[in-house]
């Protein structure tokens, strides 16, 4: 059967319902957020604290973390410091606002264990870290407790990630933990913070380090 000669406004009705701006599942809702952060500091030379606040915002509702932080290595002397942290207890935060590191610190795998799952991200507990960590969580007395599941997000459990600029050069961390079933996050929405530190870690560096 032949079809009828296709009319410029029905072809157009179809084009702009095929490509609705509206999101349609979760991952292009995840997509339509990782393009407005990207978008919301074009524009700017420096790194505003505004739009690291939406990092973390953004890791906190989008990806689920209960508990997510930002750190950056100061220009000046070299330090890793934590910037943004948000989803901690108050004494929480204040002993993680008086932890610095130094660039060895951040690479000692022996002081700081972890599991790496990619180039960027590890799986790390505070459980087996220095004692002091241990008062940079809301709920130290739950740290030890033991792990029910193989897919237990338990207290103590964060995902580390390291954001890097050119020629792998460090630039700043993120931990994230906590979601609200206590699960590790699905391999989906894993492969999904995975692109979005990647894109955050170049985005950081052209704007603080590459000048």
């Amino acid at each position: 059967m032949a079809i009828d000669n296709i009319s410029k406004a029905d072809f157009q009705r179809n084009l702009i319902k095929k490509y609705s701006r509206a999101p349609e599942n979760e991952n292009e809702r995840l997509m339509e957020t990782l393009m407005g952060l990207v978008q919301s500091d074009w524009g700017y030379r420096d790194l505003s604290d505004a739009f690291l606040n939406n990092i973390v915002n953004t890791l906190q509702r989008k990806f689920q973390f209960k508990t997510a932080a930002l750190g950056l290595r100061d220009k000046k002397d070299g330090k890793f410091r934590y910037r943004i942290i948000k989803g901690f207890s108050d004494s929480a935060c204040k002993n993680i606002r008086q932890l610095e590191y130094s660039y060895d610190d951040m690479v000692d795998y022996g002081k700081y264990p972890g599991i790496r799952i990619s180039k960027a991200i590890e799986f790390a507990s505070v459980i087996d870290e220095p004692e002091a960590e241990l008062f940079t969580f809301s709920q130290p007395s739950k740290i030890d407790e033991a792990r029910k599941s193989l897919n237990e997000f338990k207290e103590g459990d964060y995902f580390h990630i390291n954001l890097y600029g050119e020629k792998n050069t460090l630039v700043g961390w993120i931990e994230c933990g906590h979601t609200p079933n206590y699960e590790l996050p699905s391999r989906n929405d894993f492969k999904w913070l995975e692109l979005f530190c990647v894109i955050i870690s170049r985005i950081i560096w052209e704007k603080l380090y590459s000048q």
